[in-house]
């Protein structure tokens, strides 16, 4: 019997973290946090001493928890090599932030440098066996870079873990790879599963047209980005608009990130684009270089996506009565974060201090997640005895498990935080 205990997104979007147990086998696929309000939330804390760790990819909200493990734990982390890199990133990000903000993390830096201890890098559609019984494949998830869907196999019994994947292509993935062979159980990502996303040609057109019209009213462009990805594909898409009279200025994180699509080139669709865009792009490396970029028309591209701190702070204050200017949000928002605010109230918190913006403000949908009827086609292909839809909203995922019931008659259940699910 295979038994899943979801130690987090199940019912929620965040902490993903799901222990499987087979015979004498463990397995925890992903472990991560979940950006709240005022905190972080953090997945259960699993049972016992795991020994095996599958990372699906390296967002904080499936990876951030991983060395925290390590203060109990050795499991081995399977990864691939893009993901062990940006993981490393965002780990010691969180350090930072922490150590900044005089608050303490679940982990230290000697947990991380015993994690790199264990690390063994996977590539797609390389067999794995972890035990007698047990082995496991992944493939492209089409997420961000490195990204997996896992197929693990247990006895004679398969289950598919999708991790976070999208199927339709963009400027940097070709789309997720779901030519697998059909498994008994499917855990599947339903963070949309309750509606579809606009062709992503269509967003790219609306949103270089609107970049333009700011750029010919004098205007510039301010576009708080997604460290890891989003950041790497705005940049992709600027260039290839051929907007060359204005400076486009690569500020945070993002510019870490970009050198590690770099390393790993064929791990994105045509890296040969990307490589093109950031030789045309101004790296921000200090508070001077970022007055220049504010002095000037300019095309900022900066973290934090959220607006939870960041320089992008330094440019909205700077910015903020220009209603010439604008702010192009370009991915999700969660409800109580600066962006949410933004985006809901035209205002940013900023030590305590509510401050309005008076720049407008657009929304676009880049998400890299999938929506609900490339859900049900992968579904269909897979065409498993039982999905078990996570990392969605409780009400979305229970509506998304009535609909696969309904459309396909293949069993689903939407687990809670904490629930065990047996599978024969």
């Amino acid at each position: 019997m295979i038994k899943i205990k979801a130690l987090g997104a199940a019912h929620e979007v965040g902490r993903s973290g799901f222990h499987i147990n087979f015979e004498n086998t463990d397995i925890l696929l992903d472990y991560g946090v979940k950006i709240a309000e005022d905190s972080m939330e953090y997945p259960i804390v699993p049972e016992g001493i795991v020994k095996h760790m599958i990372l699906s990819h390296s967002h904080l909200d499936h990876c951030g928890m991983i060395p925290a493990l390590f203060q109990k734990s050795r499991p081995t982390v399977y990864l691939t090599a893009p993901s062990l890199d940006i993981a490393d990133i965002l780990w010691e990000d969180s350090l930072k932030i922490a150590r900044l903000e005089g608050t303490m993390l679940p982990f230290s830096k000697e947990n991380i440098q015993d994690v790199f201890g264990h690390m063994n890098i996977v590539n797609y559609k390389q067999n794995i066996q972890i035990a007698d019984n047990v082995s496991f494949e992944m493939f492209d998830a089409g997420h961000i870079i490195g990204s997996a869907i896992t197929k693990l196999q247990f006895g004679k019994k398969s289950l598919i873990y999708t991790g976070d994947f999208k199927l339709e292509e963009s400027s940097l993935h070709q789309g997720a790879d779901i030519d697998i062979d059909s498994p008994n159980y499917l855990m599947i990502e339903s963070t949309y599963g309750d509606r579809d996303h606009p062709k992503r040609k269509d967003v790219e057109k609306e949103f270089i047209e609107n970049v333009k019209l700011t750029l010919d009213k004098g205007g510039s462009v301010l576009l708080p980005a997604f460290a890891v990805g989003r950041s790497q594909e705005l940049i992709e898409i600027l260039d290839k608009a051929a907007i060359k009279d204005v400076p486009i200025f690569l500020d945070g994180m993002g510019q870490k990130v970009a050198q590690i699509y770099m390393k790993y080139p064929g791990f994105i669709k045509e890296s040969f684009k990307l490589k093109q865009a950031l030789n045309n792009v101004h790296y921000v490396t200090s508070q001077e270089d970022r007055k220049k970029a504010v002095q000037k028309q300019s095309i900022i591209v900066t973290t934090a996506g959220m607006l939870e701190g960041g320089p992008v702070m330094f440019y909205l204050q700077k910015k903020k009565n220009d209603v010439k200017s604008n702010v192009f949000l370009t991915g999700f928002q969660m409800p109580g974060t600066n962006g949410d605010l933004l985006q809901t109230q035209k205002k940013v918190d900023v030590d305590g201090t509510l401050i309005d913006i008076k720049m407008p403000v657009k929304k676009f949908d880049f998400s890299a997640h999938i929506g609900k009827a490339d859900l049900l086609r992968s579904i269909n292909q897979w065409n498993p005895e039982k999905v078990i839809c996570i990392h969605g909203d409780g009400k979305v995922v229970d509506d998304f498990a009535k609909t696969i019931k309904q459309d396909t008659g293949i069993d689903a259940q939407a687990p809670k935080l904490g629930d065990i699910i047996k599978l024969d």
